[in-house]
């Protein structure tokens, strides 16, 4: 049974891929914006920070916690772009002075062999956000302390892209 003959048909496919192309729905069309990799190359910016510790964790030395992240000249410049992690903080700076008045800082020592962590994204002294949590630190290994600085980070990316996960994590 025919419906349509070629002479119908024919002018009918071209009016619809015209209003697809219209409607910026058409298959043909790409764009080299993909959220997908854009996510991603964000993602991998944000990794690249310099991450600056104040404070110390018991048991491990100062030269072990530099190891574990990219430092760049200026890390302690009050006017670069950076993650500043207090730790083990019985006093913090005031509300939106993490990374201006790191002076503010009071230390104290682990609970139970967790070290509690306060991370601010900073753009010079300007805070972007903050994130706090405990990290299992008492004998760990480098490997270890970078997993749980990480997951702290992880927080940070999160707090920054509201709803965003971890770009290679199902997102």
């Amino acid at each position: 049974m025919k419906i349509f003959g070629k002479s119908k048909v024919l002018p009918l496919a071209s009016v619809l891929t015209g209003l697809a192309l219209l409607g910026g729905c058409g298959t043909a069309i790409t764009s080299s914006n993909n959220p997908s990799h854009e996510r991603a190359r964000l993602w991998w910016d944000y990794k690249s920070l310099p991450v600056k510790f104040i404070g110390t964790v018991p048991g491990q030395t100062d030269a072990t916690l530099a190891a574990l992240y990219p430092t760049q000249d200026g890390v302690a410049s009050a006017d670069s772009r950076r993650i500043v992690m207090y730790l083990n903080a019985v006093r913090l700076p005031a509300k939106d002075e993490l990374c201006s008045a790191e002076t503010e800082f009071a230390q104290g020592g682990p609970k139970g062999g967790l070290t509690q962590v306060t991370a601010a994204m900073c753009d010079g002294s300007k805070e972007i956000t903050r994130t706090s949590g405990q990290i299992a630190t008492d004998g760990a290994s480098a490997r270890w302390l970078t997993i749980g600085f990480d997951n702290i980070r992880d927080q940070l990316y999160t707090a920054l892209t509201p709803g965003a996960n971890h770009p290679y994590m199902g997102n």
